[in-house]
């Protein structure tokens, strides 16, 4: 028996000892109802997942690798980019389920509107549509950090964020995903410009340089996050529209990816002064493909290869995949 006056801190200590017990196993609870407690119906897959968005074009880059629980590579091959038709794209990390399932119920909205008003939705349409049904499973939500990207009817690229019960953003980049941690920072800096005042002159971003930095992101990525794995997909095209964003990432390389394009294509940590370099095509395919091959160095869910797609106003949606690290 413990003396609680003159050992309140011994009493006090066993009482919570006590009622940690309680709560770990519920006397009043049978096996199979504890059991039950604990089941969880989502596993996390790894991979990431990155898009931005210039004047006129749309980059969405992932990787290819399918992990669990940071040990386990199920496949190198996983998709997470999804071209649902000519200007809309849909980007997913998370449980891998979830990513088809959504992709699925998209692709059966978007077929049933071009049956029903003999054409295309709108990326802004879609955004709105994909925000409107991850709330309606809020009580039991699609385990996926979505990307939506496209070309809106003014021309523009647009990138669209999500979180899992669909609150949305219109971003100029995003990450996603296992790197997302990785890939934000390079973003921040590139295309952001995080890091530059405002009176010098950032860099234009054209479809080159979003290429480059796409690819460096995820070169980078795939080097240091394990779960971001060798091999990338980039996919190009005119698109958009939820949160907007020039730039996003999604999935467990985003902390990574996102101060990437913040530094690369935000120019965040640019001041007014410094000239900005332009967001080429040829520029953002490069960066997609950096801020993933440095994700997949450092998030272990990320790698294998990187799946970029490129979306540019006037020319058909192109894909590519090229490898990152295995190990």
């Amino acid at each position: 028996m413990i003396d609680i006056v003159n050992e309140p801190e011994q009493a006090m200590k066993t009482f919570k000892e006590a009622m940690q017990k309680v709560r770990t196993s519920p006397p009043w609870m049978t096996n199979r109802q504890k059991e039950a407690a604990f089941w969880n119906p989502y596993s996390f897959e790894g991979g990431s997942t990155a898009a931005l968005a210039g004047d006129n074009f749309a980059i969405i880059a992932s990787d290819t690798r399918m992990s669990q629980f940071e040990i386990n590579i199920l496949t190198r091959d996983a998709e997470k980019i999804h071209v649902l038709n000519n200007s809309i794209i849909l980007a997913c990390s998370g449980f891998y389920g979830d990513v088809l399932q959504l992709k699925r119920l998209l692709e059966a909205r978007l077929h049933k509107y071009r049956f029903d008003y003999r054409g295309d939705m709108t990326v802004d349409l879609c955004a709105e549509l994909l925000a409107r049904n991850l709330y309606y499973r809020r009580f039991f939500p699609y385990y996926t950090g979505s990307i939506l990207a496209g070309i809106d009817e003014d021309g523009k690229g647009a990138v669209f964020s999500y979180d899992p019960i669909g609150c949305i953003e219109r971003l100029q980049y995003t990450a996603s995903g296992s790197a997302e941690p990785m890939i934000m920072p390079f973003l921040d800096c590139q295309v952001g410009h995080v890091t530059l005042t405002g009176d010098v002159e950032k860099p234009p971003l054209t479809i080159e340089r979003a290429t480059s930095l796409m690819k460096d992101a995820f070169r980078v990525s795939a080097e240091r996050e394990i779960c971001t794995g060798k091999g990338a997909v980039f996919s190009y095209d005119p698109i958009g529209c939820i949160e907007r964003l020039q730039y996003t990432a999604s999935g467990s390389a985003e902390p990574m990816i996102m101060p990437f394009l913040d530094c690369q294509v935000g120019h965040v940590t640019l001041t007014g002064d410094v000239e900005k370099p332009p967001l080429t095509i040829e520029r953002a395919t490069s960066l997609m493909k950096d801020a993933f091959r440095v994700s997949a160095e450092r998030e272990i869910c990320t790698g294998d290869k990187i799946h970029l797609v490129i979306a540019e106003r006037g020319k058909p949606i192109r894909q590519m995949h090229l490898p990152l690290r295995e190990d």
